[in-house]
């Protein structure tokens, strides 16, 4: 077994509250979420993926990943232009109601993933997760409405609206839409892996140290 399988092995064992406390590391501004408010939101932003794939299941029974996306008026296009973005990532939302899938970037990682023993529907995975993004435009959802304290100078207060909760309420939805037995956000390491093992590392090691 090479040394990416192992560690992508590994990842597939870590918990959704562990990978919640990853992905907040990665927020702009992480530094704010603390304490008792870090792990609540953990709880409530996955809960709250949870409970739309519930609700889609149930709106929506038996329909496949691309007729829900028929059902629910969204386009899915491939992007195939050779942009900056188009090396960073494997798909996003695009308001109102476009999802942009990177198919060359998704390939990359497919091929690093078929020598595991798993079944990892890369292509499903990337446009479930954009497809709650979708949702959060739709519906009122707690990941829209929670927001931190940024300062405080007497009456005068800033807070702000968060990354992370909508990237840990995404990947629950996916993980529960798909019946996923590990959280999607490990495909961050493989991705970057397929680009640039040195950082792929900095990901892992920032994923198993996640406290």
């Amino acid at each position: 077994m090479t040394a990416f399988n192992e560690k992508f092995q590994r990842l597939t064992a870590l918990d959704d509250r562990h990978i919640g406390r990853y992905l907040i590391s990665q927020d702009p501004i992480e530094g704010k979420i603390r304490g008792a408010f870090k792990d609540e939101l953990i709880l409530k932003s996955n809960a709250c993926g949870l409970d739309q794939a519930k609700r889609i299941a149930r709106d929506y029974p038996g329909l496949s990943l691309y007729n829900l996306l028929d059902a629910l008026a969204v386009t899915l296009q491939y992007h195939t232009s050779h942009s900056t973005r188009d090396y960073i990532m494997m798909g996003y939302f695009e308001a109102p109601n476009v999802i942009v899938l990177f198919e060359k970037n998704i390939s990359k990682v497919e091929a690093l993933l078929q020598g595991l023993s798993l079944d990892i529907d890369v292509k499903a995975i990337i446009l479930a997760h954009e497809l709650f993004h979708y949702l959060e435009t739709t519906t009122e959802l707690y990941t829209d409405s929670v927001t931190v304290r940024l300062f405080k100078i007497g009456p005068i207060e800033r807070r702000s609206l968060m990354i992370a909760p909508g990237e840990i309420a995404g990947m629950a939805f996916a993980k529960a839409l798909l019946n996923l037995d590990f959280n999607p956000a490990i495909l961050n390491y493989a991705f970057m892996y397929s680009i640039n093992e040195t950082e792929a590392e900095k990901i892992y090691q920032s994923m198993m140290r996640a406290l």
